[in-house]
């Protein structure tokens, strides 16, 4: 039989009780990392990071 561990507030279900609980800091939070270039908001600051290096706003022909 597996364990799995659920988030209490969202019910995301997780294999590692230390994934769980770094998830459950932040659940039901309101993003605090906003990007300049488009007002996308993150919880956390290496997902911001990633968006601003991904190209995603490089202007097309």
């Amino acid at each position: 039989m597996t364990v799995v561990f659920p988030c209490r507030l969202c019910g995301k279900i997780y294999a590692h009780k230390s994934s769980m609980y770094t998830h459950l800091r932040l659940c039901g939070k309101e993003p605090k990392f906003s990007c300049v270039l488009c007002g996308r908001r993150f919880k956390y600051k290496h997902r911001l990071q990633s968006h601003l290096t991904s190209n995603v706003h490089a202007l097309r022909p």
